[in-house]
Formats: structure tokens, sequence, C-alpha cells
């Protein structure tokens, strides 16, 4: 197996895990608001059925444009002081190096997918500006939003596990199951979807 530098950066600095939590979810809220902000303005060429957010309980304050968020606040200082009280106090807890690269992996390696998708949503909203970008107007479905983005978790899922092959890094098999289970849980939420809209339609 390949050595992994960012492991054993994890492991020999208590805090480091935490302030990876910290900033990949800052970062995460941050874009997720400013991609909101420039598709407000492209509605014209291009609609999203629903919240802007596909997660639902950041729907109300993204679809709000509030750049303080009580429940982000709570959600993020919950998971960087669960994570850095583990690493912390791992050895009097008595937590094994491969659970707690697991744990780290789990919560900091979904953001990459993420990430990829907010840099591109920004990119093209910011090019759907220009009066020659595209003509007419797009509607996507709420459940075809959600299986697209499932896709993208499969996908990094994949390349986490293979990752994990090659290495044995437990940080990069953290990142493929949180994936793997985000992608699931957003195809649940597609077919949710799917069978609410034609309900109605019925």
């Amino acid at each position: 197996m390949v050595a992994m530098p960012l492991d054993s950066l994890l492991l020999s600095r208590w805090w480091s895990g935490a302030a990876m939590v910290a900033v990949a979810a800052i970062s995460d809220y941050a874009l997720t608001l400013w991609g909101a902000r420039l598709y407000r303005r492209v509605r014209d060429r291009i609609v999203f059925e629903g919240s802007y957010e596909t997660v639902p309980v950041f729907q109300a304050d993204i679809d709000a444009g509030r750049i303080l968020s009580v429940r982000f606040i709570v959600i993020l200082l919950f998971m960087v002081g669960w994570i850095g009280s583990i690493a912390r106090f791992a050895r009097f807890l008595e937590i094994d190096d491969p659970v707690y690269l697991f744990l780290v992996g789990f919560l900091v390696l979904i953001e990459a997918p993420i990430h990829v998708r907010h840099v591109s949503n920004i990119v093209r909203f910011s090019l759907l500006s220009r009066p020659d970008a595209a003509g007419g107007q797009i509607t996507y479905s709420r459940w075809f939003i959600l299986r697209v983005s499932s896709v993208d978790f499969f996908s990094f899922a994949v390349l986490y596990l293979l990752g994990f092959a090659a290495t044995g890094s437990w940080f990069l098999l953290g990142g493929s199951v949180r994936c793997l289970a985000f992608g699931a849980f957003q195809v649940i939420l597609s077919r949710k979807a799917g069978r609410k809209r034609a309900a109605a339609v019925a």
C-alpha cells in the first residue's frame, strides 16, 4: 500500500481534522449562497423546480440568502467539536487510527463533488447572464435534478474506493461510504419528488 501524507498529518496534529471540516463546510455554504444569487439573475434562461439547495435542512436559509444561518452554525459547531474531541482524546477513548481517519474522510471528502458542482454552476450562471449565451428557457424537474446529482456522488464514491484499494487509506474509504450514502439518499428524494409530481399532474 502507498502511504498517504494526509493521513499522517491528520494523525500527528489533532486539530487538523477539525480545521478541514470547518473550512470545507464554510466554503460549501459560501459557494452555495454565491451560486444561488447568480441563479436568481438568470431564471429567465434556466429554472430549477423547488429550491436551488438540494439538502432539505438548508433550503430555507439558502432561498432567503441568509449569510448567517443558525442551522448551519449549529451543525458546523457540532461537527467540528465532535471530530476535534475525538482527535484530542483518541488515545483516552481507545479509538483506533483507522476509525478516526474514516470519520474525517466521511465528513470532509463529500465536499469534493459538491465544490465541483458549485464552481460549475457559478461559471454556468455567469456566462448565461450574457444575452448571446443561450436562447429560450429550460426548466428542470426536481426529480431530475436529484437523480443527476446522485450520479456525481456515486462517481466520487467509486473514485475514492479505488483510491482506498490502491493506498489502504481509511480517509478515502470514509469519503467513499459518505458519497455512496448521500447518493442513495438523493435517489430516494428523487423518487419521492417524481411521485409527488406525477400525483400533481394526475
